[in-house]
């Protein structure tokens, strides 16, 4: 799998291909030369799409052409002679012109946010979603060859449409490469980055290096933090239900499990016993109803739970 492109190279890459089909188009290519430019379509994917791309710009030449001043031809043969390489250095400009344009009409920048207790279902114009968890900051770039999302911080969930295109998400030190798949990447905390995976296939890398780290299965969730990578079986679907309003935990600690309301804008809770948070609770709840989760404590742990000015507080019996 290739690493990131910049703008730059993208257009590097689509204006070469264009030169290349436009010399193939007009004056053909010799044998030396249509091996270097099949040597050029096979050093990476891009390379061969972009020429894919330039094929199609073929036939918008001709109408971009028509703003390239190129003088009419004499009624003589030495003119005609003349005229055979301008109008085909022409027609090739105007290739070239035109796949630039393609390639930057191609070009989508969405800058996505959400705030405290909102969540957001994004539609992206490659036809993936994208949902967004309260607090969450997300930049998304789309070109011809690349598709790229940076998750600055909080949580969101991937249905990628497949596609020859990689689907890359970048949150910290980690890297998601996707083609079409369901997954959620979770960027809450400095240092710690976690990917749950509920059907299909990706890779995790390093972001620095694009060093392939490991390739986690259906059903399972890699966390990355100061420590290393971690892998286990999770529910995964029950991770992402979040979108559907509900928070399922499995035997997940109490604080872990009240941050997890928070996140989503719920009222703050306190635990007057710090020790408390390392008690585990399991079930599915309801986002917007903390109050019932709370109840449900009292039911399965020595607690009681009472309000105070900014929020709840949870202390032992």
């Amino acid at each position: 799998m290739s690493a990131d492109l910049s703008p730059s190279q993208e257009a590097r890459i689509t204006e070469a291909a264009a030169a290349w089909v436009a010399k193939a188009r007009t004056s053909g290519l010799s044998a030396s030369e249509k091996a270097e430019f099949l040597s050029w379509l096979r050093e990476r994917p891009e390379h061969a799409a972009a020429a894919d791309l330039a094929s199609q710009a073929w036939a918008a030449a001709p109408a971009v052409m028509g703003q390239v001043a190129v003088p009419r031809p004499a009624r003589t043969h030495a003119a005609a002679r003349l005229w055979r390489p301008l109008a085909a250095g022409s027609m090739a400009l105007g290739l070239v012109i035109a796949a630039t344009l393609g390639w930057r009409a191609g070009c989508h920048d969405l800058d996505l946010a959400t705030g405290t207790g909102q969540q957001r279902l994004a539609m992206l114009p490659d036809g993936s979603r994208l949902w967004l968890a309260p607090q969450t900051r997300a930049q998304v770039a789309i070109t011809p060859l690349a598709r790229a999302v940076r998750l600055a911080q909080g949580e969101a969930v991937f249905d990628v449409v497949h596609q020859w295109r990689p689907f890359r998400v970048t949150a910290g030190d980690l890297t998601v490469v996707d083609r079409g798949t369901l997954f959620g990447v979770r960027n809450r905390h400095a240092g710690e980055v976690s990917v749950v995976l509920a059907h299909g296939a990706v890779e995790l890398r390093d972001t620095a290096s694009d060093t392939p780290l490991l390739s986690p299965r259906p059903g399972e969730q890699a966390r990355r933090d100061g420590q290393g990578m971690h892998i286990a079986p999770v529910d995964a679907q029950g991770l992402l239900d979040w979108r559907q309003g509900r928070l399922v935990f499995d035997h997940l600690p109490l604080g872990e499990a009240l941050d997890r309301f928070a996140e989503q804008g719920a009222p703050r809770v306190r635990l007057a016993d710090p020790s408390l948070a390392r008690q585990t609770v399991s079930g599915a709840y309801d986002i917007a109803d903390i109050a019932s989760f709370l109840d449900g404590l009292t039911a399965i742990m020595p607690v009681r739970v009472a309000h105070e000015r900014q929020g709840y507080v949870i202390e032992r019996r």
